[in-house]
């Protein structure tokens, strides 16, 4: 059985959307699918858990037409620290009146 690495939505406005990867990836490539140059439909984006916002600190930022590889911030199991697979989690938001299409995919 093959692991999902690649997932598709469609962001509600202002809302966070999580996707979850069983998987652990060192990397994620998140695509916003709205055609370059379309105002100020951005996507924010976490790989550490934390819950993003609109233009919010430690987020990154990936405009229309867009895709930009992000790290994944959390750390990779081992037996030496104790932490168990955290898989890869990737939060997104967009902003209060826009509801852009994204893709996710896991990178090794």
């Amino acid at each position: 059985m093959t692991a999902v690495r690649v997932k598709n939505g469609t962001l509600t406005a202002n809302t966070v959307a999580t996707v979850q990867f069983a998987a652990f990836y060192e990397e994620v490539d998140v695509s916003n699918l709205l055609p370059l140059g379309t105002g100020q439909d951005v996507i924010y984006v976490t790989t550490d858990a934390s819950t993003p916002s609109y233009q919010g600190d430690d987020c990154d930022a990936v405009g229309p037409g867009q895709t930009i590889t992000v790290p994944n911030r959390l750390p990779e199991w081992d037996q030496a620290s104790g932490v168990a697979n955290p898989g890869t989690t990737i939060k997104l938001i967009s902003g209060v009146s826009t509801t852009p299409s994204y893709s996710v995919e896991g990178a090794e």
